[in-house]
Protein backbone atom coordinates (compact mmCIF):
# COMPACT_ATOMS: atom_id res chain seq x y z
CA UNK A 1 0.00 0.00 0.00
CA UNK A 2 2.90 2.58 0.90
CA UNK A 3 4.56 1.80 -2.36
CA UNK A 4 1.02 2.04 -4.05
CA UNK A 5 0.42 5.44 -2.06
CA UNK A 6 4.18 6.79 -3.01
CA UNK A 7 3.57 6.28 -7.05
CA UNK A 8 0.25 8.12 -6.73
CA UNK A 9 2.26 10.92 -5.12
CA UNK A 10 4.45 10.93 -7.73
CA UNK A 11 1.92 10.77 -10.16
CA UNK A 12 0.36 14.28 -8.61
CA UNK A 13 3.50 16.05 -8.63
CA UNK A 14 4.09 14.54 -12.48
CA UNK A 15 0.48 15.87 -13.59
CA UNK A 16 1.24 19.24 -11.54
CA UNK A 17 4.73 19.62 -13.87
CA UNK A 18 2.25 18.86 -16.74
CA UNK A 19 0.33 21.77 -16.62
CA UNK A 20 3.71 23.95 -16.64
CA UNK A 21 5.43 22.48 -19.59
CA UNK A 22 4.99 22.88 -23.38
CA UNK A 23 3.72 19.98 -25.39
CA UNK A 24 7.16 20.41 -27.23
CA UNK A 25 8.53 19.08 -24.13
CA UNK A 26 6.94 15.84 -24.31
CA UNK A 27 7.65 13.98 -27.44
CA UNK A 28 5.30 10.97 -27.22
CA UNK A 29 2.24 13.62 -26.60
CA UNK A 30 3.53 15.81 -29.95
CA UNK A 31 4.19 12.72 -32.01
CA UNK A 32 0.47 11.91 -31.19
CA UNK A 33 -0.89 14.96 -31.52
CA UNK A 34 0.81 15.22 -34.94
CA UNK A 35 -0.38 11.74 -36.20
CA UNK A 36 -3.68 13.23 -35.29
CA UNK A 37 -3.45 16.04 -36.99
CA UNK A 38 -2.27 14.47 -40.39
CA UNK A 39 -5.54 12.66 -40.60
CA UNK A 40 -7.21 13.68 -43.76
CA UNK A 41 -10.01 15.24 -42.32
CA UNK A 42 -7.90 17.39 -40.08
CA UNK A 43 -5.99 19.00 -42.21
CA UNK A 44 -8.73 21.54 -42.71
CA UNK A 45 -10.62 23.33 -40.14
CA UNK A 46 -13.83 22.02 -39.33
CA UNK A 47 -15.82 25.22 -39.66
CA UNK A 48 -14.18 27.43 -42.23
CA UNK A 49 -11.90 25.22 -43.90
CA UNK A 50 -9.04 27.22 -43.78
CA UNK A 51 -5.78 24.66 -43.87
CA UNK A 52 -4.27 23.61 -41.42
CA UNK A 53 -5.83 23.98 -37.87
CA UNK A 54 -3.93 24.01 -35.28
CA UNK A 55 -6.41 24.57 -32.23
CA UNK A 56 -8.91 22.36 -31.09
CA UNK A 57 -12.52 22.44 -28.98
CA UNK A 58 -11.61 19.60 -26.41
CA UNK A 59 -15.38 18.59 -25.70
CA UNK A 60 -16.49 18.59 -29.83
CA UNK A 61 -13.48 17.21 -30.92
CA UNK A 62 -13.47 19.64 -33.64
CA UNK A 63 -9.98 20.88 -34.91
CA UNK A 64 -9.99 24.39 -36.07
CA UNK A 65 -8.34 27.61 -37.02
CA UNK A 66 -6.87 30.42 -34.89
CA UNK A 67 -10.15 32.76 -36.47
CA UNK A 68 -12.98 30.27 -35.72
CA UNK A 69 -11.24 29.77 -32.33
CA UNK A 70 -11.99 33.55 -31.55
CA UNK A 71 -15.77 32.15 -32.49
CA UNK A 72 -15.72 29.05 -30.23
CA UNK A 73 -13.96 31.04 -27.43
CA UNK A 74 -17.10 33.63 -27.78
CA UNK A 75 -19.67 31.03 -27.05
CA UNK A 76 -18.33 30.30 -23.52
CA UNK A 77 -17.09 26.57 -22.01
CA UNK A 78 -20.30 24.99 -21.71
CA UNK A 79 -20.18 24.73 -25.69
CA UNK A 80 -16.75 24.95 -26.59
CA UNK A 81 -13.54 24.45 -24.64
CA UNK A 82 -10.89 25.54 -27.04
CA UNK A 83 -6.91 24.45 -26.27
CA UNK A 84 -4.02 25.02 -28.83
CA UNK A 85 -2.43 21.97 -30.71
CA UNK A 86 0.76 24.03 -30.64
CA UNK A 87 1.11 25.51 -27.44
CA UNK A 88 -0.99 23.46 -24.48
CA UNK A 89 -0.19 20.23 -22.70
CA UNK A 90 -2.33 18.16 -23.61
CA UNK A 91 -3.13 14.85 -21.90
CA UNK A 92 -2.86 11.55 -23.12
CA UNK A 93 -6.26 10.13 -22.77
CA UNK A 94 -7.61 13.51 -23.82
CA UNK A 95 -5.15 13.52 -27.66
CA UNK A 96 -6.36 9.53 -27.73
CA UNK A 97 -9.92 11.07 -27.34
CA UNK A 98 -9.53 13.39 -29.76
CA UNK A 99 -7.57 10.85 -32.49
CA UNK A 100 -11.16 9.16 -31.85
CA UNK A 101 -12.85 12.23 -33.32
CA UNK A 102 -11.37 13.31 -36.73
CA UNK A 103 -13.41 16.41 -38.54
CA UNK A 104 -15.44 14.48 -40.95
CA UNK A 105 -16.62 12.39 -37.77
CA UNK A 106 -17.66 16.28 -35.78
CA UNK A 107 -18.93 16.99 -38.85
CA UNK A 108 -21.28 14.05 -39.01
CA UNK A 109 -22.31 15.02 -35.67
CA UNK A 110 -23.05 18.43 -35.50
CA UNK A 111 -23.13 18.99 -39.55
CA UNK A 112 -25.59 16.02 -39.80
CA UNK A 113 -28.67 17.87 -41.41
CA UNK A 114 -28.12 20.20 -44.50
CA UNK A 115 -28.62 24.55 -44.10
CA UNK A 116 -31.53 24.20 -45.99
CA UNK A 117 -33.62 22.30 -43.52
CA UNK A 118 -33.56 25.72 -41.02
CA UNK A 119 -36.21 27.43 -43.19
CA UNK A 120 -33.25 30.52 -42.66
CA UNK A 121 -30.67 31.87 -44.57
CA UNK A 122 -27.14 30.75 -42.55
CA UNK A 123 -24.15 31.56 -44.28
CA UNK A 124 -21.08 28.80 -43.83
CA UNK A 125 -18.24 30.37 -42.80
CA UNK A 126 -14.64 30.18 -45.17
CA UNK A 127 -11.40 30.87 -44.36
CA UNK A 128 -11.42 34.09 -45.63
CA UNK A 129 -15.04 35.43 -43.84
CA UNK A 130 -14.97 37.88 -41.06
CA UNK A 131 -15.55 36.96 -37.33
CA UNK A 132 -19.46 37.90 -37.29
CA UNK A 133 -20.06 35.33 -39.66
CA UNK A 134 -18.00 32.26 -38.01
CA UNK A 135 -19.70 33.79 -34.72
CA UNK A 136 -23.41 33.25 -36.22
CA UNK A 137 -22.24 29.91 -37.84
CA UNK A 138 -20.78 28.72 -34.57
CA UNK A 139 -23.69 30.08 -32.26
CA UNK A 140 -26.42 27.49 -34.25
CA UNK A 141 -24.01 24.62 -35.13
CA UNK A 142 -22.22 24.55 -31.09
CA UNK A 143 -24.60 26.41 -29.07
CA UNK A 144 -28.21 25.84 -30.52
CA UNK A 145 -27.00 22.69 -32.36
CA UNK A 146 -29.67 23.29 -35.33
CA UNK A 147 -27.57 20.97 -37.53
CA UNK A 148 -27.62 17.89 -34.76
CA UNK A 149 -31.42 15.46 -35.36
CA UNK A 150 -32.90 15.31 -31.98
CA UNK A 151 -33.00 11.46 -30.77
CA UNK A 152 -35.66 9.12 -31.37
CA UNK A 153 -36.71 7.54 -28.50
CA UNK A 154 -37.68 7.87 -24.71
CA UNK A 155 -35.01 9.63 -22.55
CA UNK A 156 -34.80 6.49 -20.80
CA UNK A 157 -33.52 5.16 -24.44
CA UNK A 158 -31.61 8.23 -25.21
CA UNK A 159 -29.60 7.37 -21.69
CA UNK A 160 -28.97 3.48 -21.97
CA UNK A 161 -28.10 4.06 -25.69
CA UNK A 162 -25.16 6.49 -24.00
CA UNK A 163 -24.40 4.30 -21.52
CA UNK A 164 -23.81 1.52 -24.03
CA UNK A 165 -21.77 3.59 -26.15
CA UNK A 166 -19.64 4.24 -23.00
CA UNK A 167 -19.44 0.72 -22.52
CA UNK A 168 -18.03 -0.06 -25.83
CA UNK A 169 -15.38 3.02 -25.62
CA UNK A 170 -17.06 4.38 -28.87
CA UNK A 171 -16.47 7.97 -28.97
CA UNK A 172 -18.14 8.66 -32.02
CA UNK A 173 -21.70 7.67 -30.78
CA UNK A 174 -20.70 9.31 -27.36
CA UNK A 175 -20.16 12.30 -28.29
CA UNK A 176 -23.19 12.17 -30.50
CA UNK A 177 -25.22 11.00 -27.92
CA UNK A 178 -24.73 13.94 -25.75
CA UNK A 179 -24.26 16.14 -28.56
CA UNK A 180 -28.29 15.63 -28.53
CA UNK A 181 -28.37 16.88 -25.27
CA UNK A 182 -28.35 14.91 -22.21
CA UNK A 183 -27.53 15.72 -18.36
CA UNK A 184 -24.95 13.68 -17.78
CA UNK A 185 -25.24 14.16 -13.80
CA UNK A 186 -28.20 12.22 -14.11
CA UNK A 187 -26.57 9.34 -15.93
CA UNK A 188 -26.16 6.49 -13.49
CA UNK A 189 -25.90 2.43 -13.65
CA UNK A 190 -25.99 0.40 -10.88
CA UNK A 191 -26.63 2.98 -8.89
CA UNK A 192 -23.70 4.80 -9.34
CA UNK A 193 -22.76 8.08 -11.46
CA UNK A 194 -21.77 6.93 -14.99
CA UNK A 195 -18.33 8.71 -14.34
CA UNK A 196 -17.42 6.17 -11.27
CA UNK A 197 -18.83 3.10 -13.78
CA UNK A 198 -16.13 4.69 -16.29
CA UNK A 199 -13.03 4.44 -13.62
CA UNK A 200 -14.23 1.37 -12.15
CA UNK A 201 -14.18 -0.43 -15.09
CA UNK A 202 -10.81 1.41 -16.41
CA UNK A 203 -12.18 3.29 -18.89
CA UNK A 204 -9.96 6.77 -19.19
CA UNK A 205 -10.81 7.69 -22.85
CA UNK A 206 -14.60 7.66 -21.62
CA UNK A 207 -14.02 9.52 -17.87
CA UNK A 208 -12.19 12.11 -20.51
CA UNK A 209 -15.05 12.47 -22.64
CA UNK A 210 -17.01 12.92 -20.13
CA UNK A 211 -15.05 15.69 -18.12
CA UNK A 212 -14.50 17.33 -20.69
CA UNK A 213 -18.50 17.40 -21.42
CA UNK A 214 -19.40 18.76 -17.89
CA UNK A 215 -19.79 15.68 -16.10
CA UNK A 216 -18.99 16.66 -12.10
CA UNK A 217 -15.73 15.13 -11.02
CA UNK A 218 -16.84 15.61 -7.75
CA UNK A 219 -19.39 12.85 -7.44
CA UNK A 220 -19.55 10.31 -4.84
CA UNK A 221 -21.49 7.10 -4.45
CA UNK A 222 -23.58 5.84 -1.65
CA UNK A 223 -20.51 5.17 0.26
CA UNK A 224 -19.54 8.65 -0.29
CA UNK A 225 -16.04 7.55 -2.30
CA UNK A 226 -15.10 9.80 -4.42
CA UNK A 227 -13.64 9.29 -8.27
CA UNK A 228 -9.94 9.39 -6.67
CA UNK A 229 -11.13 6.59 -4.18
CA UNK A 230 -12.38 4.65 -7.60
CA UNK A 231 -8.50 5.11 -9.11
CA UNK A 232 -6.96 4.49 -6.33
CA UNK A 233 -8.56 0.95 -5.01
CA UNK A 234 -7.86 -0.26 -9.13
CA UNK A 235 -4.37 0.95 -8.99
CA UNK A 236 -4.61 2.73 -11.96
CA UNK A 237 -2.09 5.18 -11.97
CA UNK A 238 -3.10 6.54 -15.24
CA UNK A 239 -6.11 7.38 -13.89
CA UNK A 240 -5.01 9.61 -10.53
CA UNK A 241 -3.10 11.23 -13.33
CA UNK A 242 -6.34 11.99 -15.74
CA UNK A 243 -8.51 13.02 -12.24
CA UNK A 244 -5.48 15.16 -10.72
CA UNK A 245 -5.31 16.76 -14.24
CA UNK A 246 -8.79 17.97 -14.17
CA UNK A 247 -7.96 19.39 -10.05
CA UNK A 248 -9.70 16.52 -8.45
CA UNK A 249 -9.80 16.87 -4.93
CA UNK A 250 -7.24 14.66 -3.38
CA UNK A 251 -8.21 14.75 0.33
CA UNK A 252 -12.71 14.39 0.68
CA UNK A 253 -12.96 11.69 2.95
CA UNK A 254 -15.73 8.88 2.46
CA UNK A 255 -18.20 8.05 5.12
CA UNK A 256 -15.87 5.84 7.16
CA UNK A 257 -13.26 8.95 7.31
CA UNK A 258 -10.76 7.57 4.71
CA UNK A 259 -9.38 9.99 2.24
CA UNK A 260 -8.40 8.30 -1.07
CA UNK A 261 -4.29 7.61 -0.07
Amino acid sequence: MQALQNAIAGAIVSSADLSQKRLSFMPQVLEAVNAMRRIESNSNCADCQAPDPDWVSINTGAKICIECAGAHRSLGTHDSKVRSLTMDALPVYLVKLLEALPNSVVNEIYEALPPATLGYVLERPTKDSDMAIRKRWNVAKYAQRVFVPPHIGTPEEHKKNLIDALLANDAPKVIKFIAQGIDLNDLELGGKAILLCMIENGLPIMAEALIVSDADISVVDKDGRTAVHYAVERGDLSMVKLLVGHDANLSVPDNNGNDPL
